[in-house]
């Protein structure tokens, strides 16, 4: 098959006049290019109507074929695109920062960060896998202004 897109350009010219002139929809533009075909070609007398029916029928389908795979890839490519997304969004609500609160809720400054049991404690050996580790981190101390 020859580059599919390299007529894209006059068809889509010859799409966009039939609907100025025929209104839109896809009946004016197939009957003006099947038109074509009766009066300058032999395509409707040179050959018996079931071939006829028979060479439209397998371009249909050729058509058919390549759009439902193309729809398919694509759907494909979304869903891979949606689930990548959600994991890094899992990952970044999973690894982001807590604020630590008192036992009476009263936020204490401090930052903590949960580590998967992948992740390791700087100076500390790596815990078992039934346990969670924390980390904290300590926000750095404001400077005072001397007056």
């Amino acid at each position: 098959m020859a580059n599919e897109e390299q007529f894209d350009g006059v068809l889509l010219g010859l799409a966009q006049q039939i609907t100025q002139a025929q209104g839109p929809g896809i009946d004016p533009l197939l009957n003006t290019f099947l038109g074509f075909l009766r009066r300058k070609t032999d395509f409707f007398t040179g050959a018996n109507p079931e071939q006829v029916e028979a060479a439209m029928l397998k371009s249909v389908r050729l058509q058919l074929s390549i759009a439902e795979k193309e729809k398919a890839e694509k759907e494909k490519a979304r869903k891979k695109q949606a689930e990548k997304k959600a994991a890094e969004s899992a990952k970044k609500k999973e690894s982001a920062p807590v604020k630590a609160k008192t036992a009476d809720g009263r936020d204490t400054g401090v930052e903590i960060e949960i580590l998967n049991d992948e992740d390791q404690v700087e100076n500390e050996p790596k815990a078992n896998s039934n346990t969670k580790e924390v980390k904290q981190k300590q926000k750095p101390a404001k400077k005072r202004r001397r007056k």
